[in-house]
């Protein structure tokens, strides 16, 4: 079993956007979600949430050298940054596999992780230009 440490978007993104106004020129933040699970039973759950069979999993032999677990202490981003993961993984997920969603941001149309990335760009943009 290969196991990750799952971590939902909306919590990566105040992560990041934390790290950007209380983190430390240099300084190395690992975020985590504390949501370990192996792939295969993160597969299984999208497929559930999508009304989908299991028999759309094809299994393919691991590549050599492959990690069975990747593990995140994110206890210092945790305590530096005042940030902590907010989203129950599995039930924050359940609308982001229902399909694609759009959302309006000052007027042009785009998918929700689009927005996002455009969200902390602007946020880091504002930054620069206020720190210069």
């Amino acid at each position: 079993m290969n196991v990750r440490d799952w971590i939902h978007v909306q919590d990566h993104c105040a992560a990041v956007v934390a790290a950007l106004f209380e983190g430390e020129p240099g300084a190395v933040y690992n975020f985590g979600g504390g949501n370990e699970m192996a792939n295969l039973d993160l597969v299984k759950m999208i497929l559930k949430q999508l009304g989908k069979p299991e028999s759309l999993i094809s299994y393919v032999k691991d590549r050599p050298g492959h990690d069975r677990r990747y593990a995140i202490d994110s206890s210092f981003a945790q305590k530096q940054l005042k940030w902590k993961p907010r989203q129950d993984f599995k039930e924050g997920s359940r609308p982001r596999f229902s399909g694609t969603s759009t959302i309006r941001r000052g007027g042009s149309r785009c998918s929700s992780g689009l927005a996002g990335i455009k969200f902390v760009a602007a946020v880091y943009h504002r930054r620069k230009i206020m720190r210069c």
